[in-house]
């Protein structure tokens, strides 16, 4: 046989069996058209085979004329087809290319959008569902300015246009949205602009994350610093409080000291005794100074908790309210019926009123009034669930109120904040509310704040209550009579010359002998060679040498009976109250008055 007939036998036999295999696989050989026209090249190539074998095996002669006709078109048909299977690999090339980006925006976790150039949303991912609770349909066709509170919006919408002027891609822009539900939600944004094959801009296309939780963790983590940077800030002006304040507290007793010493010696009419008046008050001032910078500090002694009446404190405080206050303001208390006990230092609660008063007048420069109230309250569940920080049960309300100036919502988030002040240089320390926060926190309690500009302000205290009677103390003046020694000896150790002296001059003209010592050698020396008549030891806890304490534990090693009485003028821990309190010794705390030095020594010989 003729090999080309043997060939066109094997060709015709070879496009028999792909016409199989494509009616085989008909659904998924290519698309419909591209099917049909490779189906049709299939039958002419098989037609035109077919005839050749017939020819050359003599069967037919009669097929010339449309076998030219079909073998000129078939390679036509061939050059079509392989144009369609081009442009089919295109196609499919295109599909799986959507296909992987339909797998990539439903599988991330981020939200794909894409806006026309002005801004509104062309495309957005299914995902916004989850970031702002909207359906992919809901959003197409709106801009991202539309779901965001107007100031935002005002700001996002300024930073985006200038970002498509440039026609530049962009990240990390933080915007602030509003969930379907209407809370907040912060997102990232990122994009980059598209363009089309001219050139021309088109939008952007990019993704959203949604940082809410990261953004409030960060918030978090900054006041946290914040609040540690304050803390260090604090402990450092504590240090420095703990270590002025010694000295500065000796300067005081003497200053005070010396003070009440010539008023005893002046007549109340003569301009003298007001002169010095006014330095005594202003020693208390710089005391109470002092006083409430280590309180905020935490360096102040310990607290004595006792049943505690706030009517009767603000009442043995109304005079003095009225002298701090001037006769432009007016003073109205309304105090409680039956109201209950506080567990509270006595000192503490003063300070705190004290401070609230003072607070209040400062806010009414042109004169107004305030009004001091107390009551019983009960606060309940609901109360609490509004203020988080508050507690269910009874409690005494102390209001402070005033119709000054008041304070707009920045002020109030400061307000006991230390340092804080609206007042002009000079004229506040910053430091009061923040004392008024740390004692009532201490107590238990907690403090709400009412104010708005030009409307005044009301500070309302809440202390928990206690159902025990308070016990009633004697308002009577002690005399100085009531506290003159009868020639008991002392033994007083003091380093500070100045308050060595004032202290040797009040209980020596006040029926005392004193010895006194600069340090705890020279007392220990005095006390041997006065064969230890003493009966009193009053001194210093700081000394040059060594502590007070180790100088009155070697004392009463030579004389167990002999009665001890510490003083010091710093409030951390090198005061050593613990001990002293573990020991028993009473104590007397710098600055502190000629009554109120002769009432310690009495009490420290004669124990009530």
């Amino acid at each position: 046989m003729n090999p080309v007939a043997i060939f066109e036998i094997f060709a015709f036999l070879a496009t028999l069996v792909a016409l199989i295999i494509l009616w085989s696989n008909w659904e998924r050989a290519f698309r419909q058209d591209t099917r049909l026209l490779f189906a049709g090249l299939l039958v002419l190539t098989l037609f035109v085979n077919f005839s050749n074998v017939l020819e050359w095996s003599g069967i037919t002669r009669d097929m010339d004329t449309l076998e030219d006709y079909v073998q000129i078109l078939a390679p036509l048909l061939w050059v079509f087809f392989f144009y369609a299977f081009i442009q089919e690999a295109a196609a499919q090339e295109l599909r799986e290319s959507r296909e992987r980006f339909r797998s990539l925006v439903e599988v991330t976790s981020d939200w794909i959008w894409e806006v026309d150039a002005n801004a509104t949303y062309t495309y957005a991912s299914p995902n916004v569902k989850n970031f702002l609770g909207y359906e992919p349909r809901e959003v197409i066709g709106k801009t991202p300015f539309d779901f965001m509170p107007s100031e935002e919006a005002n700001r996002v919408a300024a930073e985006f246009n200038a970002i498509k002027e440039a026609r530049r891609p962009f990240s990390g822009l933080e915007n602030l949205n509003r969930h379907k539900e209407g809370r907040l939600v912060t997102l990232e944004t990122s994009g980059v602009p598209i363009f089309d094959n001219k050139g021309t801009f088109r939008g952007y296309r990019g993704i959203d994350r949604d940082i809410t939780e990261r953004r409030l963790m960060e918030e978090e983590r900054e006041k946290m610093q914040m609040q540690l940077f304050q803390s260090q800030k604090m402990e450092a002006i504590g240090i420095l409080a703990g270590g002025v304040a010694h000295d500065f507290n000796n300067l005081l007793t003497t200053i005070q000291g010396y003070t009440e010493v010539a008023m005893l010696k002046v007549d109340g009419a003569n301009p003298i005794y007001r002169d010095l008046n006014h330095i005594h008050y202003a020693s208390i001032r710089a005391a109470e100074l002092t006083r409430q910078l280590l309180l905020f500090s935490r360096k102040q002694p310990p607290m004595e908790l006792t049943p505690l009446n706030l009517n009767r404190a603000i009442k043995n405080s109304l005079e003095m309210f009225r002298r701090l206050i001037g006769e432009d303001i007016a003073i109205d208390i309304s105090l409680g019926i039956d109201l209950l006990a506080v567990c509270a230092d006595a000192g503490s609660i003063d300070q705190v009123i004290m401070n609230l008063v003072v607070n209040a007048r400062d806010a009414m420069p042109d004169g107004g009034k305030i009004t001091i109230k107390t009551e019983n309250v009960t606060i309940d569940k609901e109360y609490c669930t509004v203020f988080s920080y508050a507690q269910p049960g009874e409690f005494v309300c102390l209001s402070v109120a005033d119709t000054g100036v008041g304070m707009d919502k920045e002020t109030i988030q400061h307000a006991f904040e230390p340092f804080f002040s609206t007042k002009k240089p000079g004229k506040g320390t910053g430091l009061g509310l923040p004392v008024v926060y740390g004692i009532v926190k201490q107590h238990g309690g907690w403090i709400n704040v009412y104010s708005e500009s030009g409307l005044g302000s009301t500070f309302n205290v809440y202390f928990p209550a206690v159902f025990i009677e308070p016990e009633e103390k004697s308002d009577e003046a002690i005399s100085l009579q009531e506290l003159q020694g009868r020639n008991e000896r002392i033994l007083l150790v003091e380093d500070e010359e100045s308050v060595r002296e004032f202290a040797a001059i009040v209980l020596g003209e006040n029926g005392y002998v004193v010895v006194a010592a600069a340090d705890a050698k020279e007392a220990l020396d005095i006390f041997e060679k006065e064969k230890e008549v003493f009966h009193l030891i009053l001194s210093d806890v700081v000394l040059p040498d060594q502590s007070g304490l180790q100088l009155v534990d070697k004392l009463l090693l030579r004389k167990p009976d002999v009665r001890i009485l510490l003083c010091s003028g710093y409030m951390d821990e090198k005061s050593q109250w613990p001990v002293i309190n573990e020991k028993g010794f009473r104590f007397i705390q710098k600055p502190y008055t000629l009554v109120n030095l002769l009432r310690a020594v009495r009490e420290a010989i004669e124990p009530v």
